[in-house]
């Protein structure tokens, strides 16, 4: 006789524990990937706002440099400088305001610093 407490290998054991889930698991799955692309996404879109308000500000660089003759906005722009433009629409609003005075062919110069200067746009 065999003892009860063996099991042979031919007998089936039942399953301890709860049934698997192969549609929770795929849910599970699909939603991770749902929100990596959602971040993504998000990343992609704030690295191109990031990249046209540096096109911006290089127009402007340009446009200052021209009219006025301000050797500090000759040149490339530098990185962090893109950044905090990027980062500050009340930078971004004077930036503009003041483009638009340049290409309509009222430059004032020292008003146009000034107004930089009061939105802490970064000047030697």
């Amino acid at each position: 006789m065999s003892d009860p407490k063996l099991v042979s290998q031919d007998a089936q054991t039942e399953h301890i524990g709860t049934a698997p889930h192969p549609m929770r698991n795929l849910l599970l799955l699909a939603g991770g990937v749902g929100l990596l692309g959602v971040m993504g996404l998000f990343y992609w879109q704030a690295n191109s706002a990031e990249g046209a308000s540096k096109v911006e500000l290089d127009q402007f660089r340009q446009a200052m440099f021209t009219a006025c003759k301000d050797e500090q906005f000759s040149g490339a722009t530098r990185p962090e400088i893109a950044s905090l433009y990027a980062d500050s629409s009340r930078m971004r609003s004077v930036v503009q305001e003041q483009f638009g005075r340049i290409k309509s062919g009222k430059v004032d110069c020292d008003h146009i610093t000034r107004s930089l200067r009061s939105v802490d746009f970064p000047l030697r």
